[in-house]
């Protein structure tokens, strides 16, 4: 007798090892009962559909439902194996076929699984461009309403550089500040920039390799002192 894979088992080993393991177990399961060509264009079929799940997963709205992608590979094994393959009664009362073992069904999809994550993570690695911690910080620091302390400060800017790691935080000081602030050394004004800056942060700016330049200025965008943090 040959052994072969119940319809319950080819779907659940599609749920659970993805569409890898459709392939598989589609291409195992009409080669088992002389259907060659339709296992072949089922193989390639969901080994394509792997390739387009993995390449379009990353670009997905945030809002699109977990089920989503399990479901549109789930239903054509469904439709596939009632239109063409045997049912679970004409296997149990063949005196040709007997069911393979439910241990190995759950071992090859866990096996699919794993290798069809490693491939997804690839990809991912790949395709998606490298975070822009520049760009965050300096979102963060003009999307923020800093109270400034208006005998100090006009206003607060942060921009990128020339560089793309580079940034630039403008410090705008009032007339106030930039006559109580004459002679100040370096010291003085980087406790100033921290005002703004959490050390952590600060930390992980630099642990990314982000330079954040303070400039401090007049009201008339003259240069009072530029530090480097």
């Amino acid at each position: 007798m040959r052994n072969v894979y119940s319809p319950g088992q080819i779907i659940a080993a599609t749920f659970i090892g993805g569409p890898l393991a459709a392939a598989y177990f589609l291409k195992k399961s009409f080669e088992s009962i002389n259907k060659n060509d339709l296992a072949k264009k089922t193989f390639y079929g969901y080994l394509i559909l792997s390739a387009i799940i993995i390449v379009i997963s990353p670009f997905l709205p945030d809002e699109t439902p977990n089920m989503l992608i399990p479901i549109a590979y789930l239903i054509p094994v469904i439709m596939i194996l009632k239109e063409h393959y045997l049912t679970k009664t004409q296997i149990s009362e063949s005196e040709e076929y007997t069911f393979e073992s439910n241990w190995k069904v759950f071992g090859i999809s866990l096996a699919a699984i794993v290798f069809y994550m490693v491939i997804f993570i690839g990809v991912l690695f790949v395709i998606e461009p490298e975070e822009d911690v520049a760009q965050y910080f300096v979102e963060d620091v003009n999307s923020m309403n800093f109270e400034l302390n208006p005998y100090y400060y006009s206003s607060l800017e942060a921009k990128k550089g020339l560089n793309d790691l580079d940034v630039i935080l403008t410090i705008t000081l009032t007339s106030a500040a930039v006559d109580e602030l004459k002679g100040a050394d370096e010291h003085e004004f980087r406790i100033m920039a921290m005002d703004f800056i959490a050390d952590d942060y600060l930390l992980y700016l630099t642990e990314s390799n982000v330079h954040v330049t303070v400039d401090f200025q007049t009201l008339a965008h003259e240069n009072v002192k530029k530090i480097r943090l």
